[in-house]
């Protein structure tokens, strides 16, 4: 039972530093954690001093190969097809013979190829798509200091009108008469008396 729950930690403690730790601190004290944990009395005496020398020497060789095992390395490293998986040939390989546009032996040449080239158009459309979407949302965003407050249609009026405060001039010639010209639209009537 005691082999069991210190296994648990063990792989728990190395299954964080690869998917976990987002920065070396986290990473590196980690690891002197588990280097401090396999130090204590309690634990020399319930695993024995072979286990530790055994998980000491796992835990160097983990420690060597930091720059490939390491969460904080790997978390910004994207894969193919936006997969979550650890291969991206893996991830081409499902998409190629169960996606959309799958191939099979039963096909010939010409239709495989013709298969995989339309794949990829469709994909690429797709990747194209998102890109211009989220462009949209970002230049059309506002970033006035009210747009978390506001409700996002009621921004949008809000500003527009700001917007449209150049194209109108107002002056007031009575208490409630209002004068407003515009120089850029082309009437024959350039003043309007609006109440």
């Amino acid at each position: 039972m005691l082999y069991n729950i210190t296994g648990n930690y063990l792989c728990k403690s190395f299954n964080r530093q690869c998917s976990e730790h987002k920065t070396k601190v986290e990473y590196d004290r980690s690891h002197d954690l588990l280097s401090e944990v396999l130090l204590t009395p309690e634990c020399k005496a319930a695993i024995g001093d072979k286990c530790i020398a055994a998980v000491q020497e796992l835990q160097m060789k983990l420690r060597t190969k930091e720059r490939y095992l390491a969460n904080y390395r790997r978390n910004a490293l994207t894969m193919c097809m936006q997969a979550k998986t650890t291969s991206p040939v893996e991830s081409m390989n499902n998409i190629t013979k169960h996606g959309s546009h799958a191939v099979d032996s039963n096909m010939n040449l010409s239709k495989s190829v013709q298969t995989m080239t339309d794949g990829a158009d469709a994909r690429l459309g797709a990747y194209e798509n998102d890109s211009i979407r989220e462009m949209g949302i970002r230049n059309r965003a506002s970033h006035a200091p009210t747009k978390d407050d506001v409700h996002r249609k009621t921004q949008y009026l809000m500003e527009q009108n700001w917007d449209r405060r150049l194209r109108r001039k107002y002056a007031q010639v009575a208490p409630n008469e209002w004068l407003s010209w515009s120089f850029f639209e082309k009437k024959k009537n350039a003043l309007d008396k609006t109440c």
